[in-house]
């Protein structure tokens, strides 16, 4: 993720007066009310997720997040927040790709009345005013990402009256952590140990670049970005495990981080836990290395307590990840779509 996207530059722009409403820039305090049109939208859409204002404010400032020129607003006259919408900016140099992913979240009792539309609208030209500034660097291809529900005809409707296709499916995939599981086994060459954090975050960050390389829409991780992963709270380092190269410290041939979202269970009377981030490097796969470790994590999920566990995974996977998951015990929960087209072919 790169630069920052003016929205200041644009003057105030009104939704119909009937609707009474207006999309402003984000300023500080706005986070309550953002909150409550996420969790609102989440219920309306059947995403059991409950964001949380730390949760929120954690996002806002991750890298390269700059909410007062990324987010924006509809507020009524009442000051009640109908919805908002989020664009980031992410240059893959390798690649010479340059990427505006885009988020839409609108109150229910504002559905249907062309709000998305208008949030969609103001994203769509801040992205092509971000594209157009004179010290923006010349890139091969600009492009512009979201993903949806597959059950979420709404926005699959509006991304696709604005142009964006639907490029690939992805699945959650749940297993019932009562069932069966298989104890961890040795793998020759490596020694599988705890994450330490933060003295493996280096490591580790070359690793999950290392793995995830041949994956569809690959974009390298800066290491800011990874330390910001690892440490958001729902990430558990001591459920988490990477497998060292025996007499090589610090070479890691592959990595299981475990997640419990804690705010999320209490929402769902559930117990959960997700393994957040699974993969090998180039050299050590096919070796039953990262079945050994997703079975490592799985256990430390059942340890903690938790009744299911909980992963994503591209359904087309060029490594096979979703064959290893079926293979111990997955089945998918839902599914959600990619949608992505060029900048230039965008329709609002």
């Amino acid at each position: 993720m790169s630069g920052t996207i003016s929205v200041a530059r644009s003057p105030l722009v009104e939704t119909p007066a009937e609707q009474d409403w207006a999309i402003r820039a984000y300023r500080e305090g706005d986070i309550p009310g953002l909150v409550v049109v996420a969790n609102a939208s989440n219920e309306a859409d059947g995403v059991e997720h409950h964001t949380s204002e730390e949760e929120l404010a954690s996002s806002f400032a991750m890298p390269f997040s700059d909410p007062p020129t990324q987010v924006i607003v509809a507020e009524g006259q009442d000051g009640r927040f109908a919805g908002y919408g989020r664009i980031l900016s992410i240059d893959d140099e390798a690649g010479s790709e340059r990427i505006y992913q885009f988020t839409i979240r609108v109150d229910p009792d504002a559905r249907g009345k062309g709000l998305d539309e208008a949030l969609a609208g103001r994203l769509m030209a801040m992205a092509r005013a971000h594209n157009q500034e004179p010290d923006r660097a010349p890139i091969g291809k600009v492009s512009v990402l979201s993903m949806t529900r597959v059950e979420n005809t709404r926005m699959k409707a509006l991304f696709e009256t604005m142009g964006l296709r639907d490029l690939r499916h992805a699945w959650v995939m749940e297993r019932p952590l009562g069932e069966p599981l298989s104890e961890p086994y040795a793998v020759d060459g490596v020694t599988l140990r705890a994450y330490r954090r933060p003295e493996d975050n280096i490591v580790a960050h070359e690793a999950y670049n290392n793995s995830f390389i041949d994956h569809f829409e690959y974009h390298a991780l800066p290491l800011e970005f990874w330390n910001y992963q690892m440490d958001r709270p729902e990430v558990r380092p001591d459920l988490s495990w990477l497998a060292e190269a025996d007499g090589e410290p610090g070479k890691i041939a592959g990595f299981c981080i475990c997640e419990i979202k804690d705010s999320d269970n209490r929402l769902t009377g559930r117990k959960e836990g997700w393994i957040g981030l699974l993969g090998t490097v180039r050299g050590w796969r096919g070796k039953g290395l990262g079945r050994s470790l997703l079975l490592q994590g799985l256990r430390s999920l059942k340890d903690a307590g938790m009744e299911t566990a909980l992963l994503g995974v591209d359904s087309e996977s060029l490594t096979g990840a979703n064959r290893l998951y079926e293979s111990v015990g997955f089945t998918v929960r839902h599914h959600e779509v990619m949608y992505k087209c060029e900048l230039d072919e965008i329709a609002i």
